[in-house]
């Protein structure tokens, strides 16, 4: 399922949670102390996340913080920040092409300076709702990158401390002008002198929010203060000021690839949630845990007999956007999915073997060419989430592990058209439980972890029937209510027809 359709969705979704929301972000510099605080401010009804992306391919490693794996701010490895906060109305879209994926973490993963990030909004649009994004970096340097009537307007600091909440710099008069929490923060950081993370702790604690509107309530979720010479982070959950979550980025980067949930961290403790587990699965070669896996789909020769299949079910997307999905896919390479989401409508996405697209209700249909071109053809080359040996290359040996709750054999493959990725086999039973790649987009590859689990038995061959999906701007589940195997038609995958006129 291609990351690129979330691109869409998430733009239009973000709009009902977070127009006319409270953001408060400044950072601030004193010689070699570089500190930054945000206030991340929005519904309570959705999660508080932050996860941990490992360095990979001259992409940065980083943290970053949100909901449903959409960041809204974070910090990388080079002591780059970015966060941003809504705006009123900034006039026409820029015609520049967009970014492709979530703004901050693109500009986490390419991005080292200040200069780095302003050369690279340059080059693109930001296709979302309004905003406007304060970046700074270890060295001190910081600006604000707003787009007026299309046109990208860098602002730059000219003191020691830089500040945004949800007016326009640029032009104030646009809306949200004057602004008290932008007046607060100013006037403590006017007589602040020298800034400890305690101040800035106690000018987040000034603007913070807490709000009822009918049976929602909102506020502030979370608060940060990033230390970014050191690469430490501070974390205050739910305006509690008092007990910040201490994080040392490079340590938690070597734990890997993973998502951790603000209020157990705050609960818990950070250091409680990864408890060392010792692996029990004895030594097996790469190209045995391959073989083992085939077997446990059924044997080869009831993975031969699959040449297409045709999957109904539900599928549980972030954003509160539940709705039925429709999946036709035809051996070697053909794919369509449909998605009828509870308030953003259909949304259709396919590759014919030579074409990619998508479409999204009331939006005009988007074909889809190089990088994610080349990814959307990954996705039809993964035939019923089957890893077949004869199509990878194991690359080293295979590793004993753990991977959500379960004990597996960690094996990493190549494959000429899907690059590299790593998979993680049941060491009980061998069937494949999930992998992590690294898909790439038009600035450089992300991430993504998939989750396969509770197989069923078609014709002799398994397929799962829940899958998950985290990645850059995506986090869903599936639910395969209904599977039939060997149906489906050439017009299945056609444009100008409907999915269900392509079955016999």
């Amino acid at each position: 399922m291609n990351r690129a359709k979330w691109i869409a969705v998430v733009g239009l979704a973000l709009v009902p949670f977070h127009l006319s929301l409270p953001c408060t972000i400044f950072s601030v510099a004193h010689g070699r102390k570089v500190l930054v605080g945000n206030n991340e401010d929005a519904s309570y009804s959705f999660p508080d996340k932050m996860w941990f992306v490992p360095a990979i391919d001259r992409a940065h490693a980083r943290i970053c913080f949100g909901w449903y794996c959409f960041a809204q701010g974070g910090m990388n490895d080079q002591g780059l920040f970015m966060d941003w906060a809504v705006t009123p109305n900034a006039g026409k879209k820029s015609d520049k092409p967009p970014f492709e994926g979530n703004i901050v973490e693109r500009v986490l993963a390419n991005c080292a300076t200040v200069e780095e990030a302003v050369t690279l909004f340059r080059k693109y649009a930001y296709p979302g709702n309004d905003a406007h994004f304060l970046i700074a970096d270890r060295a001190g340097s910081s600006v604000v990158g707003e787009w007026i009537d299309g046109q990208f307007k860098p602002v730059r600091k000219s003191g020691p401390y830089q500040l945004i909440t949800n007016f326009l710099l640029s032009d104030p008069q646009r809306g949200n002008y004057p602004c008290s929490r932008h007046a607060t923060a100013s006037k403590m950081l006017d007589n602040s002198g020298k800034v400890t993370v305690q101040d800035c702790a106690a000018m987040l604690k000034a603007t913070s929010a807490d709000w009822t509107d009918g049976d929602s309530r909102g506020g502030t979720k979370y608060s940060n203060v990033f230390d970014l010479a050191n690469r430490e982070i501070y974390v205050y959950y739910r305006r509690n000021f008092d007990k910040p979550i201490r994080i040392n980025l490079a340590k938690e980067l070597r734990k890997g690839l993973r998502e951790v949930d603000l209020k157990d961290a705050f609960e818990k403790g950070l250091e409680n949630l990864d408890v060392p587990r010792k692996t029990t699965a004895k030594s097996k070669s790469a190209d045995q845990i391959l073989r083992d896996a085939v077997e446990a789909r059924g044997g080869r020769a009831a993975a031969l007999r699959v040449q297409s299949f045709h999957a109904t079910g539900t599928a549980d997307i972030g954003w509160d956007n539940p709705g039925p999905f429709e999946i036709f896919a035809l051996h070697p390479d053909k794919l369509r999915m449909t998605v009828n989401m509870k308030t953003l409508g259909k949304y259709d996405t396919g590759f014919d073997g030579r074409n990619a697209w998508q479409l999204l209700t009331n939006q005009p249909r988007r074909f889809l060419k190089d990088e994610l071109l080349a990814q959307m053809r990954d996705e039809a080359e993964f035939f019923a989430w089957f890893i077949d040996p004869r199509q990878y290359t194991p690359l080293g040996d295979a590793t004993p592990t753990w991977f959500d709750d379960k004990e597996c054999y960690a094996v990493r493959l190549s494959k000429k058209s899907r690059k590299e990725l790593t998979c993680y086999f049941d060491a009980r039973t061998s069937l494949l439980t999930g992998l992590i790649e690294s898909p790439r987009t038009p600035t450089g590859p992300t991430w993504r972890k998939m989750t396969f689990a509770d197989y069923r038995a078609i014709e002799g061959f398994l397929f799962p029937t829940h899958i998950t999906v985290q990645g850059e701007d995506e986090d869903y589940k599936l639910t395969l209510r209904s599977i039939d195997i060997n149906h489906v038609r050439d017009s299945a995958f056609s444009l100008s027809s409907e999915s269900s006129n392509g079955r016999n």
